[in-house]
C-alpha cells in the first residue's frame, strides 16, 4: 500500500530531429491498495494531450477499470518527418477497458481526420480519414475499421484472437484508386492508373493464417517516362488460396501487341516460393527517344523470394531501333547532405527479398536491329545469351553488323564491322562498337563508334599514326589535308566538330521521314559514276527485304528483293535500267533483271 507520485515539466528532446518538438508536461500518481492501483496520469505537449484514469490490477487476473483519452495534433510531428516536410490533421483515441489483463472487455476507438502532407510530392495526395472500433471480448476482439482517401476506401471487419492461437475471421473489402500513388511516383518519372477492387478474407489463427478471396484490377495503365515503358488496358485477377496468392490473369497492351502473366506466389510459405510465367506477342513495351523494341517473349520466374530466384526463357526481337540522341542535357549530380552534429546513418541491412536474381536468357534478333542518329545508320542481328545474376551478369554472343554507314558532313562512310552488347550496360542503353576503315596509298584510316547509345564516342585512328585532320581528310576525300580545297578544309573542320559532339545537334531530315514512312532503310548513296542515289526499303516479313534505288539525275531506277534462305546464304534479285547494281554486287549499266546467290561467313 502507499502512494507514488511523479511530475515532469518542460521535457524536451535535444536530438537533431527532436529539437523542433514542443516541450511536454507530465503529472502521474498511483495509489496502491493490496493487489490494485488507482492510476491518474495527465500529459500535454503543445496541442496534444493524454489522460489515463481508473483502477488496474497488479496481476493478470486482477480486475481492470481503465479509461483513456488521447488527442494528437499531427502538425507537431513535423520534425520527425524529415527536413522541410509538413503535415496536418488530428488523431483521437478513446478506450474503456474492464475485465482483467488476461481477459479484457470494453471498447477502443480511434479516429484520424484530415491527415495529409502539406509539402513535397505527397502534398498532392488527398486527405485520409480513419475510423476504427475494437470491441474486446475476453480472448477475442471484434474489429470494424474503415479507411478513406479520395476515391479509395477500404474496410476491415471481423474477429481476431488476442493470442497466437486465437481464431481469425477477418474480411477486407473496398476499392483502391492506384492514381493515389502518382504524386510520389511522378518525382521518379513514373505514373499508374486503375481501380483495384479487393474482397479477401483471413481465417485460421495468428500463428497459421489462411487466405481466401482476391482482388481485381481494371482500367490499368503503367508508364515509366524515363525508360519509355508503357502498358495500357491492364487487367488482372488475383486469388488467395490458403497461403498461396495465384495470378489467375494479368493481361496488358503494349502498343499493337500483348503482354500476359500467370503463376503463383507463396506469401505465407517458408522462403516465399514463386512460379510465374510471362509471355509477350508482338509487344512494344519499350518505346522511347533512345530505344524502341517490338518483341515476343516466353519467360519464367522461379525460385524463392527469400532465397534464389532465376529469370529464364527466350526473347525474340522482331524489330528494334536504337536512336542515338544528337544532344543530351547535362547530368544532374545529387549532393549528399547531412545535418551538422547528427550521427551518421546506419547502413541498411541487405534485403532478404530479391537480393540477387539468377539469369538464363536468350535474346534472338536475326536482323532489323537499327542504330540511327548522329550520322549513324546501321543494321545488326544475332543472338545474345545472358547468364550469371543481376549483380554479376555474363553474356555471350552478340548482335553483329549486317550493313551500316556513317554520314559525316555529307559524306557517307560504310562500316566494315560492328556489334552491340549489353555486358555491363543497361538494357535501354546498349554498348556500341562500329568500325569504318578507309585504305589509302600511304595510310589506313579508321573511324570507331564506341560507348553507349546514350553517350556514344567517335574516335579516329590511323596506321601510321597521324593528326586528326589528316585522318579525316583521308576518310572523306582519300587524300592528305595539304591537298584540300578551302571547301574541303571547311568540311574537315565541320567533321571534327561533329565527332567531338560540338556540332549543331540538328537531326537528319531523312531520319524523320524514314520514321514517318515506316521504312527500315532510307538514305543517300553514290552510284558507280559518282552520281548521288536515293535508296529506300523495308522488310515485308522476317528475312524478306524489298527496296528501291533512284539516281537523282532521273536515270538508273532499280528495284531489289533479298531473301534470307539460310544463315549466310541469300537470294538476290534486281530489275532496273541505267546505272545499277546487279544481284551479285557488280556495278555497271543495266537494262534488265538479274538473279544471284551470295554467301557470307565470319572468319
Amino acid at each position: 500500500t502507499g502512494t507514488v507520485r511523479a511530475r515532469a515539466t518542460a521535457l524536451r528532446l535535444e536530438t537533431p530531429t527532436g529539437r523542433g518538438l514542443p516541450p511536454a508536461d507530465l503529472t502521474a500518481s498511483a495509489d496502491l491498495h493490496g493487489g490494485t492501483a488507482r492510476i491518474d496520469l495527465h500529459a500535454t505537449a503543445g496541442a496534444s494531450r493524454l489522460t489515463v484514469t481508473g483502477n488496474t490490477g497488479l496481476s493478470l487476473t486482477a480486475p481492470l477499470d481503465l479509461h483513456a483519452e488521447a488527442s494528437v495534433d499531427v502538425a507537431q510531428a513535423d520534425p520527425l518527418l524529415g527536413a522541410g516536410t509538413r503535415a496536418t490533421g488530428r488523431l483521437t483515441l478513446a478506450a474503456a477497458i474492464t475485465g482483467s489483463a488476461s481477459k479484457p472487455a470494453g471498447t477502443v476507438r480511434a479516429n484520424a481526420a484530415g491527415v495529409r502532407l502539406l509539402s513535397g510530392p505527397g502534398a498532392a495526395l488527398p486527405p485520409a480519414s480513419l475510423t476504427a472500433l475494437a470491441t474486446l471480448q475476453g480472448t477475442t476482439a471484434r474489429i470494424d475499421t474503415r479507411l478513406t482517401a479520395g476515391a479509395s476506401h477500404l474496410a476491415v471487419a471481423g474477429t481476431a484472437g488476442l493470442s497466437r492461437d486465437g481464431p481469425l475471421d477477418l474480411r477486407t473489402s473496398g476499392t483502391v484508386d492506384l492514381a493515389l500513388a502518382n504524386p510520389v511516383l511522378q518525382a521518379g518519372g513514373q505514373a499508374v492508373r486503375g481501380m483495384l477492387a479487393v474482397d479477401a478474407t483471413v481465417g485460421g489463427t495468428l500463428a497459421a493464417p489462411r487466405l481466401a478471396g482476391g482482388a481485381t484490377l481494371t482500367g490499368g495503365d503503367v508508364r515509366d517516362y524515363a525508360a519509355g515503358v508503357h502498358l495500357s488496358a491492364v487487367s488482372a485477377r488475383l486469388a488467395a488460396e490458403g497461403g498461396m496468392l495465384r495470378i489467375v490473369a494479368f493481361d496488358a497492351r503494349a502498343e499493337n501487341g500483348t503482354l500476359a502473366a500467370r503463376g503463383s506466389v507463396g506469401l505465407l510459405a517458408p522462403g516465399i516460393p514463386i512460379d510465374v510465367t510471362v509471355t509477350a506477342r508482338n509487344a512494344t513495351p519499350i518505346a522511347s527517344d533512345l530505344l524502341t523494341a517490338t518483341l515476343g517473349a516466353d519467360l519464367s520466374i522461379r525460385g524463392q523470394l527469400e532465397g534464389a530466384v532465376t529469370l529464364g526463357g527466350r526473347v525474340d526481337v522482331s524489330r528494334a531501333v536504337v536512336q542515338v540522341p544528337n544532344q543530351l542535357p547535362a547530368s544532374v549530380v545529387t549532393i549528399p547532405v547531412r545535418v551538422a552534429g547528427a550521427p551518421l546513418p546506419k547502413p541498411a541491412p541487405p534485403s532478404k527479398v530479391l537480393a540477387d536474381v539468377g539469369l538464363d536468357l536468350t535474346v534472338a534478333a536475326p536482323r532489323q536491329i537499327y542504330v540511327r542518329g548522329r550520322g549513324l545508320n546501321a543494321e545488326l542481328g544475332g543472338t545474345v545469351r545472358i547468364g550469371g545474376t543481376t549483380n554479376a551478369m555474363r553474356t555471350s554472343g552478340g548482335f553483329k553488323l549486317i550493313r551500316g554507314s556513317f554520314d559525316l558532313v555529307g559524306n557517307t562512310l560504310s562500316f566494315d564491322s560492328g556489334d552491340i552488347d549489353f555486358n555491363g550496360a543497361a538494357i535501354t542503353d546498349p554498348a556500341l562498337h562500329l568500325v569504318a576503315t578507309s585504305i589509302g596509298s600511304n595510310m589506313v584510316a579508321t573511324l570507331t563508334v564506341s560507348g553507349t547509345a546514350r553517350d556514344p564516342k567517335v574516335t579516329l585512328s590511323s596506321v601510321p599514326p597521324l593528326p586528326q585532320d589528316q585522318i579525316l581528310a583521308q576518310l572523306l576525300f582519300h587524300t592528305n589535308a595539304g591537298a584540300l580545297s578551302p571547301f574541303q578544309l571547311a568540311s574537315v573542320a565541320a567533321g571534327l566538330a561533329q565527332i567531338s559532339g560540338q556540332g549543331g545537334g540538328l537531326s537528319s531530315p531523312l531520319r524523320g521521314l524514314q520514321n514517318a514512312l515506316g521504312l527500315d532503310q532510307l538514305g543517300v548513296g553514290t552510284g558507280a559514276n559518282g552520281q548521288p542515289t536515293l535508296q529506300a526499303g523495308r522488310y515485308l516479313t522476317k528475312g524478306i527485304y524489298v527496296g528501291a534505288q533512284q539516281a537523282t539525275g532521273g536515270a538508273g531506277a532499280q528495284a531489289k528483293v533479298q531473301v534470307d534462305l539460310t544463315k549466310g546464304l541469300k537470294l538476290n534479285a534486281t530489275v532496273g535500267n541505267g546505272e545499277a547494281t546487279s544481284a551479285i554486287g557488280s556495278t555497271g549499266a543495266s537494262s534488265g533483271a538479274s538473279v544471284g546467290l551470295t554467301y557470307q561467313f565470319e572468319y
